[in-house]
């Protein structure tokens, strides 16, 4: 017998938590390359910030990437659905993990993980699939 079809809205949750559960792989793993950085090269304070935005940036706009890669329509409001739970994965993990969770400046991580996921959700259902093409 054939299993019954999944509901989309099952596959449109798995997806969102999927990529922002890889955001959230790529932001530790892009934290723990600057720290290394940061041990080897004696830079100003001011890297830090700056270091844990960009990588708060690129793991936004992968996990917008690879949700909107994989549901092929709505990239702007996947993206910014996986921007905003990466982000508020960062801030929980951060809750646990630290004494002190607000390492980065409050308005600027929000607006920038949205902004960011939405971008990658529309590069992700505008670029090509090449390898259903062939």
């Amino acid at each position: 017998m054939r299993p019954a079809p999944e509901h989309p809205n099952a596959l449109r949750r798995r997806s969102i938590l999927l990529a922002s559960a890889a955001g959230l792989f790529w932001f530790y793993f892009l934290c723990a390359l600057s720290a290394a950085l940061l041990c080897v090269i004696d830079v100003s304070p001011l890297y830090d910030a700056s270091a844990a935005l960009l990588s708060l940036a690129l793991s936004c706009l992968l996990a917008g990437f690879l949700c909107g890669k994989r549901l092929r329509r709505r990239g702007i409001q996947n993206g910014l659905l996986c921007g905003l739970l990466t982000c508020v994965m960062i801030r929980l993990s951060a809750a646990v993990i630290l004494t002190t969770p607000d390492l980065l400046p409050a308005p600027i991580q929000p607006l920038l993980a949205l902004t960011a996921g939405a971008i990658g959700g529309i590069f992700g259902v505008n670029t090509k699939n090449r390898y259903l093409s062939r």
